[in-house]
């Protein structure tokens, strides 16, 4: 399909020429000064300074600055205690191992009306639109709020009837063993005035900080991870806001204009970044004190907010806001204009919210992801992963696309037996363990074949064919994905009557691109039913081949066509069941929590956060989530994710290199869909994918199966990466040496030390 330009760090392709992998000493690394070098080489002390990295951690202490008084003991176990006031609705957590008292403001803050003060202090608060679709909030603590307590051994309900709105609501609180869940059942909650339900919070200041008062951050996930440092209040022109499973194409409107105004830096483009997991989190005071909270139930209807200090009110808080309702546009016309409409139908949910509280070297956001991802082992939503003896390269094949001439045709760009041939290039480079995902297998190509096509192409050699390449590719100890994309396509694939999303107000769900001169400059959303048919066709009819779901992961849409609709928990759970039935290996891009467990191979995983200029660090807590269950590969990088630097962040966020490629010349891409790709040449490629691919492999290779217990920056431009198989790999971006621990870490590159083995150094 089209091309989404992803540059972490944004180059010229005529710069690059080839790297030189060497392995060097410490004696020997100011002696060494012939290195090869790729382009965009060096980094400047100004660079490491941004967000798209990780920061020395402050040591300050974090105080107390809360206490138990006005508040009664009402439950508690080995590891906590939950304090509570019915007066104010206000919650204290006191974790037991570290005395440190968790809670949202102290009482009556002099910088807070009396609403915002209720907020930041209350169980809960709603927020719901009156008569006249105005959005407003109250809490739970309101004097206007009839609220009613009833206690357990194990937790409190608090029946709240928001008596001026119309509103009333159950709020079930519950102590866990390391923690709390809060959940709000969806029978419990009646509408019996004008107002309108619109979005539910749980505790939205647990953890807040006013300005820099308290050392530490804020955690959300954003792209890789994000975290955002507790500073003095500044003026930002939005905070952080991202829906869970991404923007909804029934309800949102998704011709976004590429304009940055000011919320992200404009020096170069990246996406703006999914929130990839549930969760988010709050650290104060440095491996002293945290806590994590996980979206358990709601998802599909939730997202995560984040305020930094000198947004709305001078303080830092994150939340979880759960929405009943959406405000949307009424679409009048093909540019998305029209006008403002509230959903009338509730979204049928059970919200609920689990909060994990950390403390000592655990308090941090390489404590948050260790614990996120023994949850999820629990759970069998992870497994381990498959263990090689070399990393795996992911190699994209752009098989065949459509072009405009003066009739639409298909051009040939790759055929099986030259895939096969390309693979063959690379066994003799040592590359033996190949990922390979051919796209355009079918007649008419990537953006041509209908979506329920699975007939391989005669001019690509067929299914014959198809099935050589695959033996071929096994035999060596690759596989073969075939892609198929059952989320998304262009008009010419699919009938729209039939197959397009619905919005709610009844337009065709699409997204449009800016530049109005590509060959298909709209792409429209397939309805999840529609989605469960062309996947289970394609398992039936492409029974013995892996595949690519293309899309599948980050696209999860309501639909509102009429008689037929869906909505997005419903839609959630028929491409589940549809995955589910796939007796293969699947490979995904950027995919959600709900289909992370039958996802053997994660493509496209981010290496930053969207760089919000109130962002201050990206961290690999994604990474860290995955690594040891799932083998996860970086954006491709003959797309501007290439360079000496862009190496060592694929080195330290242990992600395995991938590369879109062709046979044919890059004069063939066109008049195509894929011509923004530019450079997709494998002999124009061939060295850099060789030698970028052995620089990896010397240093990923001995973590093979490991999980990612620590990550942790040293020094500026020096981070240490800790895996749960004793080995230690530290990355020094700086072009100068490094002494750390007695050891000199030559510039610019890498460092493996194995227990007491002698650390080895190895420079892309």
């Amino acid at each position: 399909m089209f091309a989404n330009r992803k540059a972490d760090i944004c180059i010229k392709l005529s710069a690059l020429v080839c790297a030189s992998t060497l392995l060097i000493s410490a004696d020997a690394a100011k002696e060494n000064s012939k290195v090869t070098t790729l382009g965009y080489n060096e980094i400047s002390t100004y660079e490491l300074s941004t967000n798209r990295y990780t920061h020395l951690d402050s040591e300050k202490k974090a105080e107390n600055l809360l206490k138990t008084e006005d508040h009664e003991l009402v439950l508690q176990n080995d590891n906590l205690e939950l304090w509570f006031s019915e007066e104010t609705a206000s919650v204290r957590i006191v974790n037991k191992k570290s005395g440190y008292i968790w809670g949202g403001v102290g009482e009556d803050p002099e910088d807070l009306n009396r609403r915002w003060s209720q907020v930041a202090q209350s169980l809960f608060t709603i927020e719901y639109y009156d008569a006249e679709l105005n959005s407003k909030r109250v809490a739970v603590s309101d004097s206007s709020v009839i609220a009613e307590y009833e206690y357990t051994d194990d937790g409190f309900t608090c029946k709240a009837d928001f008596t001026e709105q119309g509103i009333s609501l159950e709020v079930k609180v519950e102590l866990e063993d390391a923690g709390i869940s809060i959940e709000a059942p969806w029978q419990s909650i009646d509408e019996y005035g004008e107002a309108k339900l619109y979005a539910l919070y749980f505790v939205p200041f647990l953890g807040t900080s006013h300005g820099d008062d308290v050392p530490g951050y804020m955690f959300v996930p954003d792209g890789s991870g994000a975290l955002i440092r507790f500073r003095e209040p500044r003026k930002y022109a939005t905070m952080y806001n991202a829906k869970i499973f991404g923007n909804d194409p029934g309800l949102d409107v998704l011709n976004e204009a590429n304009e940055l105004l000011a919320n992200r830096p404009n020096d170069y483009l990246v996406e703006n970044r999914s929130a990839t997991l549930p969760v988010y989190g709050v650290v104060h005071g440095v491996r002293q004190n945290a806590y994590l909270a996980e979206v358990q139930s709601g998802a599909e209807y939730s997202r995560i907010t984040a305020y930094p200090a000198g947004v709305t009110t001078d303080y830092n808080w994150v939340s979880a806001r759960f929405e009943y309702r959406s405000i949307y546009t009424y679409s009048t016309g093909r540019d998305g204009s029209g006008f403002q409409n509230l959903q009338q139908e509730k979204n049928q949910f059970n919200a609920k919210l689990k909060i994990w509280f950390l403390n000592g070297d655990d308090a941090d956001y390489s404590g948050m992801a260790v614990k996120y991802r023994n949850e999820l082992i629990s759970r069998g939503v992870l497994n381990q992963e498959r263990i090689d003896m070399n990393i795996p390269l992911r190699l994209d094949i752009a098989g065949s696309e459509v072009y405009k001439g003066l009739f639409l045709g298909q051009r040939k760009l790759t055929t099986a037996k030259q895939a096969e041939e390309i693979a063959q290039k690379l066994l003799k480079e040592n590359i033996t363990n190949l990922t390979m995902v051919y796209k355009g297998w079918q007649n008419k190509g990537i953006s041509g074949a209908y979506v329920t096509q699975t007939a391989f192409s005669s001019g690509l050699g067929g299914t014959k064919a198809f099935k050589t390449l695959k033996e071929s590719l096994e035999s060596s100890g690759g596989r073969l994905y075939l892609a198929i994309n059952a989320s998304t396509a262009n008009k010419s694939q699919l009938n729209l009557s039939t197959h397009a999303v619905r919005t709610i107000s009844q337009k065709f769900a699409s997204k449009t691109r800016q530049n109005s001169n590509v060959l298909y400059s709209e792409t429209y959303y397939i309805r999840p039913q529609k989605q469960k048919e062309i996947l289970n066709n394609a398992s039936k009819k492409l029974e013995g081949f892996n595949l690519y779901l293309d899309n599948l992961g980050t696209t999860l849409s309501s639909d509102f066509t009429r008689g037929k609709a869906t909505d997005r928990i419903n839609s959630a759970s028929l491409i589940k069941n549809a995955v589910s039935e796939m007796d293969r290996q699947l490979s995904m891009s950027n995919v959600n929590l709900g289909l992370l467990e039958f996802t053997n191979e994660y493509f496209d995983a981010p290496s930053s956060n969207s760089q919000y200029l109130f962002e201050t660090d990206s961290v690999p807590f994604l990474q860290m989530v995955l690594k040891g269950s799932v083998d996860y590969y970086a954006e491709y990088a003959n797309m501007g994710f290439y360079s000496d630097i862009a190496l060592l962040k694929m080195a330290e966020y242990g992600m395995y290199p991938s590369f879109f490629v062709m046979a044919a010349d890059n004069s063939k891409l066109k008049d195509t869909p894929l011509e923004d790709y530019y450079s997709l040449a494998f002999s124009d490629w061939f060295d850099v994918i060789s030698k970028s691919y052995k620089f990896l492999n010397k240093i990923l290779s001995k973590t093979e199966g490991a999980k990612i217990i620590q990550h942790r920056v040293l020094d500026k431009g020096l981070v240490k990466i800790k895996y749960d198989n004793g080995i230690d790999i530290y990355i020094n971006y700086f072009g100068e040496n490094k002494q750390i621990d007695n050891i000199t870490f030559p510039g610019k590159s890498a460092a493996v030390k194995e227990g007491s083995h002698e650390i080895e150094f190895i420079r892309p």
